[in-house]
């Protein structure tokens, strides 16, 4: 079973009930006034039959926009940890860093 609410413009809700194990999903897009995209997270609570938490992952993915439109870094993280970062200049790629 999925429920699906949109809270605000850019946010999606979803709920997921799979086994008896109840997952919130939340994914919220955010974007620059110019209109480029600028962020991507997505936060997962599970409960069990009882109500009870059993934790929250949190990943997520950052970007960083000149005013060309050419991308100048991209981040990702998986909670709270940097995973992978890419840096770029004149929209080629000059850096590609694993964590």
């Amino acid at each position: 079973m999925e429920h699906h609410t949109h809270r605000e413009k850019n946010e999606e809700e979803y709920v997921v009930i799979r086994d008896k194990l109840h997952v919130v999903k939340k994914k919220i897009k955010r974007w620059r006034s110019s209109g480029l995209p600028w962020e991507t997270e997505e936060k997962k609570k599970a409960y069990d039959q009882n109500g009870n938490s059993l934790g929250i992952k949190k990943h997520g993915y950052w970007a960083i926009w000149n005013k060309d439109g050419t991308l100048q870094q991209e981040t990702w993280y998986d909670m709270g940890k940097l995973l992978r970062q890419k840096r770029y200049e004149g929209g080629k790629l000059v850096e590609d860093k694993k964590y």
